[in-house]
């Protein structure tokens, strides 16, 4: 991936960009491919309360990430997304949703539909918003896009993510959820999509805020772990 997942709160953090060129499709990993029936049938167990769903999820995502599927086997995928979304209740299920849509964005950029990718990371924006305090999956998002808009030139787009995830990160750092290393990357993170778009000077303001914090910020010792509410 261009964007690497680093990946989970408490192992993991963030999206960071490689600069490396998208991997092919299939990343040279075979796989029978899927029926239209199959995919639905299969995504549609997303919103069960069962061992399943979670089954599915990780059998999906993986997929994805290691890009195997087509892309009609991508557009079913997407669009049995969207289909089931509306039917998950719940912050948890929701988040499977998201996930799965960020990851299919990430196959359609990979794939160099770079609209489609824009659409799919449009979905999966309004679908973390609805989810509260799901800190990571909304700067995960985020951070996705304004990658992708930066790319297509739309810099005020992606300047605005990238502010965005900042104040994601100063929000939960202030509330005491994660300590201050998850908004030095954000900031960082914001300083790399500034000096992307040729906003330089605002760029290292980022960068010396990012030193500031790391320096007297609230650091966890050992075992760090996410504050819910």
């Amino acid at each position: 991936m261009r964007c690497q997942v680093l990946a989970s709160m408490i192992a993991g953090v963030l999206f960071f960009c490689s600069g490396a060129l998208p991997a092919q499709a299939g990343n040279g990993t075979e796989h029978a491919r899927l029926s239209q029936a199959s995919i639905r049938f299969s995504l549609q167990t997303l919103c069960d309360d069962s061992d399943s769903a979670t089954y599915e999820f990780r059998r999906f995502r993986d997929g994805l990430r290691a890009y195997q599927y087509d892309r009609d086997e991508l557009e079913v995928i997407e669009a049995t997304l969207i289909e089931v979304h509306p039917k998950c209740m719940g912050a948890a299920k929701a988040q499977l949703v998201s996930s799965l849509m960020q990851e299919v964005a990430d196959n359609w950029e990979n794939l160099h539909e770079l609209r489609r990718a824009d659409a799919a990371y449009r979905l999966a924006y309004d679908y973390e918003q609805a989810i509260p305090h799901d800190v990571l999956g909304k700067i995960a998002v985020a951070q996705g896009w304004a990658i992708l808009c930066a790319e297509l030139t739309n810099f005020q787009h992606a300047k605005a993510l990238a502010a965005e995830q900042t104040s994601v990160a100063r929000w939960s750092y202030q509330h005491g959820q994660f300590d201050a290393h998850l908004l030095v990357e954000s900031l960082q993170f914001e300083a790399t999509i500034l000096d992307r778009v040729g906003s330089h000077q605002r760029a290292d303001q980022k960068r010396k805020e990012a030193t500031e914090v790391l320096r007297t910020g609230r650091k966890c010792s050992g075992f760090c772990m996410y504050k819910a509410y």
